[in-house]
């Protein structure tokens, strides 16, 4: 687990809850001990495909992290991170959430679970058992393929999307446009199914994007005047918005290499790494989307 991981036994968290107190530093931990399973109503039981892996497989795929010297007074809801299978979940990212006051929970599929299918599954049990120890609704915080999964989990369990208050997609990955070619990415293939739909009503949705990236909403760029489809409802940012002449990529490589620069333990370079993706994120969980950061990181830095 997680440095400043705590957990602590369900009927202990419960305790923890009231209308103007949650603390969530320790609620939400119980999640990754697996202390929580959500149970599904009838109806959902009906309308919604069943969670096949057992319940206890999938929690032990989430690991939280909180600050525990933050206030706990009106603490901002927890936040679920999805990265793509298989892949380290951004330390970066996780501690410019943690430091903004929120429970951060982390989930690393297993390879052996890669497939979308699988991989919703992981994203909708950790949603509902969060949501169930917090009392109220989280927030999720997807990016790369992780944030395709996470959208995709929301239209394949449209309860679970009650359940979300804000929906964060850094660099979403989908299908590019190319007629006739198969798309040889098994997750962007998988939410094709899901394009020609509304996205599920609830959640706040935004985009953090790289423009100069074509995998970030291929064939969904907001041109003036035409619709966006079934990402309409998205609001985008592009992190050149506030940074139009430093380079998202020169600010990748510096957050992976380090300082002094060493390659990292697992290849990796995504616009989570950024920090300003990271704040444009930050700002989207407070509802303030378009609250830019006051300059931008120095090349020389």
């Amino acid at each position: 687990m997680m440095h400043g991981t705590v957990s602590v036994p369900v009927s202990r968290c419960r305790s923890c809850l009231s209308a103007g107190r949650r603390i969530a530093a320790l609620v939400v931990m119980a999640i990754a001990a697996g202390l929580l399973v959500h149970v599904s109503s009838p109806a959902e039981a009906q309308t919604e495909p069943a969670v096949s892996i057992p319940r206890d497989v999938l929690s032990a795929a989430v690991a939280c992290r909180a600050e525990p010297s933050a206030p706990t007074v009106d603490r901002p809801e927890p936040v679920l991170v999805v990265s793509r299978p298989n892949a380290i979940t951004s330390p970066d990212l996780i501690t410019a959430l943690v430091k903004a006051g929120h429970t951060v929970c982390a989930l690393r599929i297993p390879s052996a679970h890669a497939s979308a299918d699988d991989a919703a599954q992981y994203v909708v049990n950790a949603i509902e058992a969060m949501a169930g120890v917090y009392g109220g609704r989280i927030s999720v915080v997807g990016y790369d393929e992780g944030a395709t999964v996470a959208l995709g989990t929301l239209h394949t369990w449209p309860s679970a999307a009650a359940l979300v208050r804000t929906i964060v997609s850094i660099a979403p990955r989908f299908a590019l446009p190319l007629p006739l070619a198969p798309d040889p990415n098994p997750i962007t293939a998988w939410y094709a199914k899901f394009s020609a739909s509304e996205l599920p009503a609830g959640p706040n949705y935004v985009a953090v994007l790289n423009n100069n990236d074509a995998r970030n909403l291929a064939g969904q760029v907001p041109v003036p005047g035409v619709s966006r489809g079934h990402l309409r409802d998205m609001t985008i940012l592009a992190v050149q918005d506030p940074c139009p002449l430093d380079p998202p990529e020169r600010r990748v490589l510096d957050s992976v290499l380090g300082d002094p620069p060493q390659l990292p333990a697992e290849p990796v370079f995504s616009l989570a790494y950024d920090p300003v993706a990271q704040h444009l994120t930050i700002a989207a969980l407070e509802g303030t989307p378009t609250a830019y950061p006051a300059g931008c990181p120095a090349a020389d830095s």
